[in-house]
């Protein structure tokens, strides 16, 4: 999520309706290693 939209939800919402309707129990994200704000967010939804 860039920056100008950081705080709103959006990048949650996103990653929510991504994988609303999918029939497995659990899902990989990829993230780029130095990326932590990511891996901190992926962390906290779960």
């Amino acid at each position: 999520m860039c920056a100008e939209h950081a705080g709103r939800g959006l990048a949650c919402a996103l990653h929510n309706q991504l994988l609303r309707n999918r029939s497995e129990q659990r899902a990989t994200l990829l993230v780029e290693p130095e990326n932590e704000c990511a891996y901190t967010r992926y962390r906290k939804w779960g």
